[in-house]
């Protein structure tokens, strides 16, 4: 078992590769485990890295030992924290703003990382190809879980559009509907657009 905050290594990648791109109102983040100035200082200087270099980082579950779900949640509960109580938290702050945090999959369809990228660079991949987003149509592409690993973390007025994430689109059933309307019920502020090959999120 890994210990609760090893030192972490990240990579210097040109761009995000396989990238699977809110957080409800409330206090979830300050409750958990990883929202603690000991998580904080250990994804710092991945953090700093990317402010002062400006690239993508890649960080591997392979070696860091933790599942791709707790890599996301610790790095953005370690930016959280920063963005608050580090003796310059504007500088997070704006950090904060600018970077997303996703998913890295293999070809087989399995999580095998994060990256942290900066959102406008995502942006222009995503205006010029789709060839690097997930098959939903492979039973690994579980878009359930990534809304709501989302919505963890999700800041105010952020989308979640799975049009950016699943080339081929997502059947939504009126069972997924249900579970849908049943899921943002209890999140204050949601607005969402259900489809039938897509939904988008906003907070």
């Amino acid at each position: 078992m890994p210990n609760d905050n090893p030192p972490l290594e990240a990579i210097s990648v040109a761009a995000p590769v396989l990238a699977n791109t809110r957080r409800p109102k409330g206090t979830i983040a300050k409750h958990r485990p990883s929202f603690t100035p000991e998580n904080a200082a250990a994804w710092k200087p991945i953090f700093d890295g990317m402010i002062a270099d400006r690239q993508t980082k890649k960080v591997s579950c392979q070696l860091s030992g933790y599942s791709a779900s707790t890599l996301y949640i610790k790095a953005n509960d370690a930016l959280r924290w920063l963005s608050e109580f580090d003796p310059q938290p504007g500088r997070y702050l704006q950090f904060r703003q600018q970077i997303g945090i996703s998913k890295e999959w293999n070809a087989e369809g399995e999580a095998i990382g994060i990256i942290l990228y900066f959102k406008n660079t995502m942006s222009a991949i995503l205006a010029s190809s789709v060839t690097n987003v997930v098959d939903a149509s492979r039973p690994e592409a579980n878009w359930k879980d990534a809304l709501q690993e989302w919505l963890q973390v999700a800041q105010s007025e952020e989308i979640w559009d799975s049009r950016k994430l699943y080339a081929n689109g997502i059947p939504i059933s009126d069972a997924d509907k249900e579970w849908l309307v049943q899921l943002f019920a209890g999140i204050e502020g949601v607005e969402a657009d259900i489809q039938q090959t897509y939904v988008r999120v906003m907070r």
